[in-house]
């Protein structure tokens, strides 16, 4: 009641010491992490405040998806997995920083999914900004925005959750997207419930917003690349 107009958001980040796991372990791992954040917390935060908006993005599959790429030889731009250098997948063992790709590419997804940009931004930005493989940087937008989609309901939808899973399968590594253990509810149309923040800001907005976001993203690569 004091601040009726906050927006909480909650991040799901991806498990250090993954030098440690396997590929699978670790990918099961962050999407486990993902599906019980969302339904324990992210849910009942939005039970309790239904006027606010409360925004979840789970954005460790970046580093999942980017280290299966990885061990199957399909991410040209990464050399070591862990390293120090422009090409390493991880900066350290222990808490496994993000090296430079992984951060743009989880840059990509905070924006797209916090201001929804037109989807000629998004492309612009792939095609003749990032000075990362094409081919690489659109598999891991798609699949990680596929798998946040039903996180953040849309105008006009409500969640409905879903009987928890009596166990928990480790996931097959594969291109494809895979719902986390416990699974995100499901939308369904109905009254308006939570929205995302793409539904209360103008077009204007979101892309002025986004775009400033692109041109910080593009100064940090070319600082980074300088040292």
């Amino acid at each position: 009641s004091y601040n009726p107009d906050t927006v909480i958001y909650i991040g799901a980040p991806w498990l250090g010491n993954n030098h440690l796991l396997t590929t699978q372990t670790f990918t099961g791992s962050n999407e486990f992490i993902c599906g019980f954040l969302f339904n324990s917390v992210v849910l009942e935060l939005r039970r309790f405040y239904p006027d606010n908006q409360i925004l979840f993005i789970c954005y460790g599959p970046v580093a999942s998806f980017m280290r299966q790429l990885f061990d199957e030889g399909n991410l040209p731009d990464i050399v070591d997995q862990i390293g120090s250098g422009q090409n390493a997948l991880f900066t350290d063992a222990d808490k496994g920083h993000a090296g430079p790709m992984m951060k743009e590419m989880m840059a990509i997804v905070w924006l797209q999914i916090l201001y929804n940009p037109p989807n000629l931004l998004l492309e612009r930005f792939m095609d003749h900004i990032t000075i990362w493989n094409k081919d690489s940087v659109r598999a891991i937008v798609t699949e990680v925005l596929t798998f946040n989609k039903s996180f953040n309901v849309k105008e006009g939808e409500i969640m409905i959750q879903p009987s928890p899973e009596p166990t928990i399968a480790s996931p097959n590594i594969a291109h494809t997207t895979t719902q986390p253990s416990p699974k995100p509810p499901t939308a369904v149309t109905s009254s308006p419930s939570v929205k995302s923040a793409a539904d209360t800001t103008s077009p204007s907005v979101k892309s002025t917003a986004f775009s400033a976001y692109i041109i910080i993203i593009v100064i940090y690569s070319h600082w980074n690349l300088s040292f």
